[in-house]
């Protein structure tokens, strides 16, 4: 039995046990249950999650957009200035943070009172501020290199709907699944052009433990809405 035979016979199981608890509170819970139940062991590599394909989940109905990768721009240490210099104050002692989702059509304003959104340049990606400056960015051959690499083989997109049971844990029901093959780098440029794919900044501190209060850099993120995701590649397959 090949791999995607095997993981559509555990997500129709899946789909057919109906609600199933969250494995983990917050955000995170939908993509950790999945794996679990697909026997996906937890990992951070730079590969597919799956020898066969790189797994994402979402829930319906959600307005959320999916991560599609994560990469700090250059040079080295430029989210730190970012930070800095566009940052606003934090309630941890108003050390500055930066939350912002940026666009290569429109200025993103932030509550810094400043401004910055993407440029797509024929040989880079880069983020710049009201006067066009460059602060930081991404070479498109490393781009390239690491979406391939992550993508080398395909994606699947599950989506599952959710509720919270009477003890206010949240539940999820897996109904649908889309493999996805044949990244294409161009069309992830074009999507990111139009202002389809979006770059957040997710500067922020950790806000419990033992580490309250830190700075946190939750990752520079290419985003994009799930339903505008097979723009970025070439098939496209429904498996429930």
């Amino acid at each position: 039995m090949s791999e995607w035979e095997k993981v559509k016979t555990k997500l129709k199981k899946l789909k057919a046990m109906g609600f199933v608890q969250s494995k983990r509170f917050h955000d995170t819970g939908i993509g950790k249950t999945l794996e679990d139940w697909l026997e996906i062991k937890e990992n951070n590599i730079a590969g597919p999650d799956n020898t066969e394909y790189e797994l994402k989940s979402e829930r319906n109905h959600s307005s959320s957009m999916l991560t599609m990768f994560t990469k700090s721009p250059l040079p080295r240490g430029s989210t730190t200035l970012l930070r800095e210099e566009y940052g606003y104050p934090s309630k941890f002692n108003k050390d500055p943070e930066l939350h912002a989702t940026l666009d290569s059509r429109n200025f993103t304003n932030l509550p810094s009172g400043k401004k910055l959104r993407i440029a797509c340049l024929p040989d880079k990606i880069t983020i710049v501020n009201h006067l066009d400056e460059t602060l930081c960015g991404w070479k498109k051959e490393d781009l390239q290199k690491a979406f391939e690499t992550k993508f080398s083989k395909a994606m699947l997109l599950v989506k599952a709907d959710s509720r919270m049971n009477a003890q206010g844990k949240e539940e999820f029901w897996y109904k649908d699944a889309i493999a996805m093959k044949n990244f294409g780098f161009g069309g992830f440029i074009n999507a990111l052009k139009s202002g389809i794919v979006k770059i957040d900044l997710r500067l922020g501190h950790y806000d419990s433990g033992k580490l309250l209060g830190k700075r946190h850099d939750h990752g520079t993120a290419f985003r994009v809405k799930p339903d505008k995701l097979d723009l970025c590649f070439g098939e496209r397959k429904q498996l429930l």
